[in-house]
């Protein structure tokens, strides 16, 4: 399928090579019977693609797939009933950070990047939103309703979280925020 059919993916260089990746790997699916035939999805369904040193993990029809780096056949990482989003590697590419949607609201998650049961980390009433992972154990997203300061409800501020200790979780000093990204300094 010629990259010009999928625009979304052609916006970011990143995506570029996300979408020839997963279209070298056909996203033939692995619990297929052999007979099923070399399947390219359409690129409307590949969303939020996050890349480790070895593989690439993307959701694909609400489920979260894992595909080598260098192509081949995509793997299911979890597929529960419900919806998986915006997936992150850690730093050292050995966990996956997810938002899951499986209780009426999107809460974060965690799951070993070659698949397993996902642990939950929150249990807030408000959508959380996964932006990265900031360190080795803390994650960066953003909720909405928790901040300390007065504000309107929809208002959405960011904060982080230890993976060791999800109980424990930061605000940020900024008034508001959603999808942040944090630099080394």
């Amino acid at each position: 399928m010629p990259t010009t059919s999928r625009p979304f993916l052609n916006k970011l260089p990143l995506r570029r090579a996300v979408s020839a990746t997963l279209a070298a790997a056909g996203l033939l699916v692995a619990s297929a019977p052999a007979s099923a035939q070399r399947a390219e999805p359409h690129g409307g369904m590949l969303r939020f693609p996050d890349v480790s040193q070895d593989r690439i993990v993307f959701s694909y029809g609400n489920d979260l797939w894992t595909v080598e780096r260098a192509g081949g056949v995509a793997r299911p990482l979890a597929s529960p009933p419900g919806q998986e989003l915006f997936p992150k590697f850690s730093p050292d590419g050995q966990t996956i950070a997810f938002v899951g949607n499986y209780d009426g609201d999107r809460d974060l998650y965690l799951i070993d990047s070659f698949g397993g049961l996902a642990e939950r980390l929150t249990y807030h009433p408000s959508n959380e939103l996964l932006c990265d992972w900031a360190g080795d154990n803390r994650l960066l997203f953003s909720a909405g309703g928790r901040s300390h300061r007065p504000q309107p409800r929809q208002t959405r501020q960011l904060f982080f979280l230890d993976v060791d200790n999800p109980a424990q979780q930061e605000e940020l000093p900024v008034p508001y925020g959603v999808n942040a990204s944090l630099g080394e300094d």
